[in-house]
């Protein structure tokens, strides 16, 4: 995917006269050549899901966070930020936020079977839905503690339909068990 966005970038540096194109990879820091996610947070700071983590851009350098105390973040198929500015992120290993200063895990129980955890929206302060190989999950979440998160209807296993109303940005996003 990052690749077919250069390509077309650098296609159309031909026609635009004056567009710069730079590339990145794990020889310019990065934590892996494979990306999966790219997003901007409100600082403007650049994180980049990779195949072996995050990697922070401040648009000089890279910051790479590829473990989270010992354990290893490894895919990072989601980032996204909340209005309080906190910095989520759904990988394969779990979900990780932005603490100010570095990456933490949110600690669940008997998570092993969901995982991995392809996407993460917040709807509210603390509650957050998560795609999962499972279908999606309604979590409350503690704020500041990174533990303790209460799972709603034991992960939904009986679900039927699900809507997300985020008036924020007028979108309903809708899932469905068949």
């Amino acid at each position: 995917m990052f690749c077919l966005v250069v390509q077309t970038a650098l296609s159309q540096e031909r026609l635009v006269p004056g567009f710069v194109v730079q590339s990145y990879g794990a020889a310019d820091g990065l934590a892996s050549s494979e990306v999966l996610h790219i997003n901007q947070d409100k600082k403007n700071f650049i994180c980049i899901g990779t195949r072996d983590g995050i990697s922070r851009y401040d648009g000089y350098r890279f910051e790479n966070y590829e473990t989270v105390k010992t354990e290893r973040i490894g895919a990072v198929y989601q980032i996204c930020e909340t209005e309080d500015s906190r910095i989520w992120a759904a990988t394969e290993t779990g979900l990780y936020f932005w603490n100010g200063e570095d990456f933490e895990k949110y600690v669940f129980e008997d998570v092993a079977p969901y995982l991995p955890f392809y996407s993460v929206h917040v709807v509210e302060g603390t509650t957050a839905w998560i795609g999962t190989v499972k279908g999606p999950v309604r979590v409350e979440l503690k704020p500041n503690t990174g533990q303790g998160v209460t799972l709603r209807n034991r992960l939904l296993e009986e679900w039927s339909q699900v809507n997300i109303v985020d008036a924020s940005v007028k979108k309903i996003t809708s899932f469905k068990n068949d």
